[in-house]
């Protein structure tokens, strides 16, 4: 429907006159046009907050690390050639379109990097009675801030002027593209009873935000409610009884309330639920003190029932089942358990009397498992999302959910919270790295810590969390690892100490990353790397957890006072599906039993040079929360030896090192050879008769 301002007509939904939009993104740090570009709350174009503006000055000071995206129409009301100046504080740009369109717009004017200066463009020719659409951004870190576009013309505006609210309107509309289908849902087939609506809406003039809120019938299309946490363009709603009928539609709204559609009605029709409910997994938890049922579709009451799950551990000792909460989810159940039990435990769990909502009811059945058990090569990193922007520990460790409610949680194979987050694209968080720090060797050692912001780190006496003392803290940003540590603390191989490291990370960058050396070593702190998984581990989950090598070390020989190397692979899944982060450690048999070489954490291992008559076997073991496989030993060779002494006048003795050491005989020189039985070095032979030829292989 066309509109009528005081100067055009246009195709359009609406209008706000004498103004341009003003949204703004909050919480993210930098100076740098990219850093709000590049946020994913950009990017899906939804801001923090908006309001409307009456000129083309946003005005100063609205606060620090956010960013500003402003949009609109020109309206001049004299036809003339136009120069702008453009400024802002920090980095900014204004781009101009030739017409009412969006696609039509170029650049204007752009200060980036920098800040402050007065930036002009060339000229521009603007036709009154016309709508020109206009778009600009604007990226503040701290201090001043602000957004200013002036114009003036070759007519009546003779000097830089702000654009007025008189030369300003903010054009909209909003239509419904795609309208949502009809789905049949069959539990039978799909147990998660999973149906799926996508609504299309598009946004026009200056306007780019949309909202979506869905909405349910229950009554056959007469009262429409709001459905919980539907608010995309895609709605994933998981049917359960007495859904067969219901209608949905979706309401988009543009941002700011100007313009609302609403799409059509589209009916789930839930097929009847013939098929009983089966255990997909059964697992422990963390906390070591519960177990974790998932079911294969939604459940009813009966499955929060203490006396439907029996626990027992291998030994047949039972466990009290003191809760059992059927999650959001509807198909999670987790059982609290007492006493708690030791991690690595074996335990039964037998279910029965169990239905899903239409009644259909489980066979009995029974799952045995493995709880979380410490395993080399991760420590857990937990997160906690929506802090404050204040760069302090505290506003972490004071936070309701810290501990125990982590936003995430994940296993990482170094203590470098770069292994989760790589980028700084996320603010106003806390991290926490847990696990346990084996040690090597037995020795002294330094720790030291580096982060963005604020950090702890903590290390027990032993095993436990309640011995941890601090070891560093780094109350500010930044500052090498020589600047935060303490040194001399004395470890004993193999023993397993509780680490931990927290951070609160306001805006900017973020990590924080642990290292250490022995106090002996003179190598520069500062050019550490992070303490690496082959000397850390942390509870991890078994169930589903594997690992399987893809290329085994190979059998080799070596020149004598040479080296060879040898490489492996291998792959692992667990919970997070195919985990990358694999640790290796390879090992070397000496005096019986299998040794670790130190420092040899990577999928290739070179060896010390080889002597003449050396025989080595080497096999390397692979790493990731809850699995570990070993590879196949790989014999290395060095050059044998055999040396043949006269005794007497009819007997010599033969000599002889190397791998595997087995004397052979033969006639000739080339052979056939064939093993001397039960030869072992020192071995007599006789030297009458005809001529013998001696090798080892």
């Amino acid at each position: 429907t066309g509109i009528r301002t005081n100067f055009h007509t246009f195709a359009i939904g609406g209008q706000v006159a004498g103004v341009m939009f003003q949204e703004y993104y909050e919480g993210i740090g930098g100076t740098a046009i990219a850093d709000l570009t590049n946020n994913p709350a950009y990017l899906a174009n939804n801001p923090t907050t908006f309001r409307l503006v009456g000129s083309t000055d946003t005005g100063a000071d609205h606060g620090d690390n956010y960013g500003s995206r402003l949009s609109g129409y020109i309206l001049p009301t004299e036809t003339a050639n136009y120069t702008f100046q453009f400024v802002s504080d920090d980095a900014g740009y204004v781009d101009l379109s030739t017409d009412e369109t969006r696609a039509n717009a170029t650049r204007l004017a752009s200060e980036t990097p920098g800040c402050c200066a007065n930036i002009f463009s060339g000229t521009r020719t603007l036709e009154a009675g016309k709508a020109y659409f206009f778009v600009g951004v604007f990226k503040e870190g701290g201090g001043g801030d602000y957004w200013r576009l002036s114009w003036r013309n070759n007519g009546s505006i003779p000097n830089y002027t702000i654009i007025p609210g008189a030369n300003l309107a903010y054009l909209y509309s909003l239509s419904i593209t795609q309208q949502p289908a009809s789905v049949t849902v069959d539990p039978n087939t799909d147990p998660s009873a999973t149906a799926v609506f996508t609504v299309g809406a598009k946004a026009g003039g200056a306007a780019q935000a949309i909202k979506y809120q869905w909405e349910k019938s229950s009554d056959g299309g007469t009262t429409f409610n709001p459905v919980a946490g539907a608010t995309s363009a895609t709605l994933t709603y998981s049917a359960v009884l007495g859904d067969n009928g219901a209608k949905f539609r979706a309401v988009a709204t543009l941002l700011g309330n100007f313009q609302s559609v609403t799409s059509s009605v589209a009916t789930l029709t839930l097929l009847a639920d013939t098929t009983a409910p089966t255990v997909l997994s059964v697992r422990g938890v963390r906390t070591l003190d519960g177990v974790r049922v998932k079911f294969s579709e939604a459940m009813a009451a009966s499955a929060q029932n203490t006396a439907s799950y029996t626990v027992i551990n291998t030994n047949g000792s039972p466990f009290t089942v003191s809760t059992a909460v059927l999650g959001a989810d509807q198909r999670t159940v987790i059982l609290t358990v007492t006493p708690s039990y030791p991690q690595g435990t074996w335990l039964n769990v037998a279910i029965a009397n169990v239905s899903d909502p239409s009644g259909n009811t489980m066979s009995p059945t029974n799952f045995t498992f493995q709880t979380w058990t410490v395993g080399i090569g991760s420590v857990i990193f937990d997160t906690y999302l929506g802090l404050s922007l204040n760069p302090v520990i505290q506003d972490l460790t004071n936070a309701p959910a810290f501990p125990n409610s982590p936003s995430e949680t994940f296993h990482i194979a170094s203590m470098d919270s770069r292994r989760f987050y790589p980028d700084n694209s996320h603010e106003g968080y806390g991290g926490r790295m847990t696990g346990y720090l084996v040690p090597p060797l037995s020795a002294n050692y330094n720790f030291y810590i580096q982060s963005d912001d604020a950090s702890k780190l903590f290390l027990s006496t032993d095993s436990t969390e309640a011995n941890k003392v601090e070891l560093a803290f780094e109350p500010g940003c930044c500052e090498p690892y020589t600047a935060h540590g303490m040194s001399n603390i004395t470890l004993t191989a193999a023993g397993q100490y509780y680490i931990e490291a927290i951070y609160k990370e306001g805006t900017g960058g973020d990590y924080v990353q642990v290292a250490a050396k022995l106090t002996a070593d003179p190598t520069d702190p500062n050019t550490l790397s992070t303490i690496p998984g082959a000397y850390l581990s942390s509870l991890a989950d078994p169930v589903g957890a594997s690992v399987s090598f893809t290329l085994q070390p190979a059998n080799t020989n070596s020149a004598a006072g040479g080296s060879v190397t040898l490489t492996a692979s291998a792959s692992g899944t667990n919970d997070y599906g195919d985990y990358g982060q694999l640790v290796y450690q390879w090992q070397q048999f000496v005096g019986g039993v299998w040794v670790n070489i130190l420092l040899a954490n990577s999928a290739s291992y070179t060896t010390t040079p080889l002597a003449a008559g050396d025989c080595r076997q080497y096999r390397v073991v692979a790493y990731i929360p809850g699995a570990n496989a070993t590879s196949s030993v790989a014999t290395v060779v060095g050059p044998g030896v055999l040396t043949i002494v006269a005794d007497s006048a009819t007997t010599a003795i033969i000599s002889w090192s190397g791998c595997p050491g087995i004397l052979q005989s033969a006639t000739t020189i080339t052979g056939p050879w064939t093993d001397v039985p039960g030869a072992t070095s020192p071995w007599s032979v006789s030297t009458t008769g005809s001529a013998k030829f001696y090798r080892t292989r």
